[in-house]
């Protein structure tokens, strides 16, 4: 049974699927078609059933990968789960990890945006929607289109600290490697250099550096399809069963550019929103600091500096 020894394991909004896409044009890389199984972290709640359900598919997904020194999965839920990290050393304790951070002020701005525009999310004013974690935490207002209701907690989702220091301490430090959101758009090609040198990969060069994940690649369009269709389950089947996967994409892309673009109110973040935010994340963020040894008062709301952390 080929088991994976690399993974990508978050956190969403951070470059993670831009990654998983120059590293499948390295000719010593396998990963498989499925991305975002998330089967290792356990505890999600899937509202819809959750993409892989047996170890005998989860594993099949990798059979493929003769000749290949590196098997990868990435998973952007990874990070945020509290087992996902004792699952993956259960498969392989010598597993390297790939973690990949963000200003979290931003990350849960680029978050809302792209729940909302693939249907995970139904409260468009950002502020709304941070005001709505508790309910949905009770299990309250919930999107029937929702797939993983983690997805809208998003204070959660950056807790940083405390998701890395999990897999510092699972793994040790050597065996986790973390990028920065920043750091990949502004200088993609060095960080993807240290990425292939911690993955103890030869030198590669991606036939483009082009993000991915900006509702253009091929899928995504699928993907929008399927959280519709699931609001008319015998239409869902009909398709699933007649309709060939590659005209899916052309008919769901068609029907995603009729629904108007993009809303006004998820083309910017208002001001005293984002204020608050940068205060409310200071203290997360110098905790995140002592984790990682790195300064990012870039992050920070300067006037903030003496509050200490609770993460």
């Amino acid at each position: 049974m080929k088991r994976p020894n690399f993974f990508i394991v978050g956190a969403p909004k951070c470059g993670t699927t831009s990654l998983t896409a120059y590293l499948l044009q390295h000719p010593d890389v396998y990963m498989p078609g499925r991305w975002e199984m998330n089967y290792l972290a356990t505890d999600l709640d899937w509202e819809n059933g959750p993409v892989i359900d047996s170890d005998e598919e989860y594993f099949g997904q990798f059979e493929p990968a003769d000749g290949h020194d590196r098997i990868g999965e990435k998973s952007a839920f990874y990070l945020y789960s509290s087992v996902a990290a004792e699952r993956i050393a259960e498969i392989n304790p010598d597993a390297k990890i790939i973690c990949m951070l963000r200003d979290p002020v931003e990350l849960l701005w680029s978050m809302h945006r792209y729940n909302v525009q693939n249907l995970e999310e139904d409260i468009i004013p950002f502020s709304e929607a941070l005001a709505a974690e508790e309910d949905r935490r009770q299990g309250r207002r919930i999107p029937e289109t929702t797939t993983i209701i983690q997805n809208l907690y998003y204070r959660k989702i950056v807790r940083f600290p405390r998701q890395i220091k999990r897999y510092f301490d699972t793994f040790g430090r050597d065996q986790v490697h973390t990028v920065f959101f920043e750091d990949f758009a502004s200088q993609t090609s060095r960080e993807y250099r240290k990425v292939l040198s911690f993955l103890d990969l030869s030198p590669h060069t991606p036939e483009t550096f082009e993000a991915e994940n900006q509702g253009q690649k091929r899928g995504f369009y699928a993907l929008t399809l399927r959280r519709w269709l699931l609001q008319w389950p015998l239409l869902k089947r009909a398709t699933d069963t007649l309709v060939p996967e590659k005209l899916r994409d052309q008919i769901a892309r068609i029907w995603n550019n009729l629904r108007g673009g993009v809303d006004s109110r998820l083309t910017q973040m208002d001001p005293a929103l984002r204020l608050s935010l940068k205060r409310e994340m200071t203290p997360m963020i110098l905790s995140l600091e002592d984790v990682i040894g790195r300064d990012l008062s870039h992050w920070r709301h300067e006037e903030d500096l003496t509050t200490n952390a609770s993460e």
